[in-house]
């Protein structure tokens, strides 16, 4: 019904000279051909059919999707001004006037998101064995695949990048490496690369982790590489690209290690197949001057009470040496107010 109506050709704020510019710096990331999001925001039919969503959404600061409330500013921060906010709900409120044409500013270019993004080809390409089946119906999948490096030395990481198969399942995706080789094992013990029993519907590459490791590790079992056993490098979720260390620093990962990556499937209510994702990483030549590593801060009890207002859990983790803090990845699986 709303694109049905006629819009005014003008007015105190039009879409090419006012809108446009907003979106395209903080909406086309995701709403573009390709991508994640449900519908394209790319050209004027495209906003003025999703108008009044776009004003609920974005009054509301449902989108741009960004949920840290409070804290030290963050790099790509993408939350809309309150000004933007504003000239954006005043233009649905005027009829969402198209404006000039030539107020239009030029498209930005996006790097293409099937592609590897650097100058130089990554220096290793793991791609999915084979196929993996998601069944229809059931709780979300996490699933991981492990890769062995069969470095012989120290490799030193400093770019990496996740490419999505099937975007319609794949909800994010996690990169590590793993240097005592235990999660290797994990695999050929626990993977089921075939069906394990009628209407066991999800199979292929990897196996069933859950969000951890899918099992409790065994120092005993530990044989090589104690000093550096594994870490994150990376990862990935709607909307993000390759990610790089600073300038100087580089994750070091040590002999004889592998790659994984961790990918949450939600299912599509229909059974789907990815077959196409896969990992890239950029090795430095040079030993780096400082290492990067991730470190995993999780209060001791993961379930906070129902309705407790003001409640909070805090933890901590301390360095033996002097270190910049680069980046968070906030994980709250279920719904939290902050």
């Amino acid at each position: 019904e709303r694109a049905r109506k006629s819009a005014p050709a003008t007015g105190a704020i039009t879409f090419h000279r006012d809108v446009q510019p907003i979106i395209n710096t903080r909406c086309l990331q995701c709403h573009r051909k390709g991508e994640v999001a449900p519908f394209e925001l790319a050209t004027y039919d495209d906003a003025y059919a999703w108008a009044d969503d776009i004003k609920t959404f974005v009054a509301n600061r449902t989108m741009p999707p960004w949920h840290l409330t409070a804290g030290v500013p963050m790099r790509n921060d993408i939350r809309l001004s309150e000004s933007e906010i504003s000239t954006i709900v005043k233009w649905v409120e005027g009829g969402s006037p198209r404006g000039n044409q030539a107020d239009a500013p030029k498209a930005p270019e996006f790097p293409p998101g099937d592609r590897w993004d650097d100058n130089d080809p990554p220096d290793v390409v793991m791609k999915l064995p084979g196929q993996f089946h998601l069944g229809a119906l059931g709780e979300d999948h996490y699933r991981t695949f492990v890769f062995p490096l069969n470095n012989k030395e120290e490799k030193y990481v400093r770019k990496s990048q996740f490419i999505p198969g099937n975007k319609k399942i794949v909800h994010h995706s996690l990169l590590f490496y793993d240097g005592v080789g235990l999660v290797l094992d994990a695999q050929k013990r626990l993977g089921n690369p075939k069906p394990r029993h009628p209407g066991d519907m999800d199979f292929g590459p990897g196996y069933e982790s859950g969000m951890g490791l899918g099992f409790i590790p065994d120092p005993r079992n530990i044989k090589k590489n104690q000093d550096n056993a594994g870490s994150g490098l990376s990862g990935w979720v709607p909307g993000s690209g390759a990610l790089a260390n600073p300038p100087g620093a580089c994750h070091v990962i040590p002999p004889d290690s592998n790659l994984l990556f961790q990918t949450h499937y939600h299912r599509s209510g229909k059974p789907e197949i990815d077959a196409d994702s896969r990992i890239a990483v950029w090795f430095s030549k040079k030993n780096p001057r400082n290492s990067s590593r991730a470190n995993c801060s999780t209060p001791h009890s993961g379930t906070s009470p129902r309705e407790a207002p003001g409640f909070a859990r805090l933890d901590h983790w301390n360095s033996r040496k002097i270190a910049n803090y680069g980046a968070s990845l906030p994980t709250c699986t279920c719904l939290a107010r902050r």
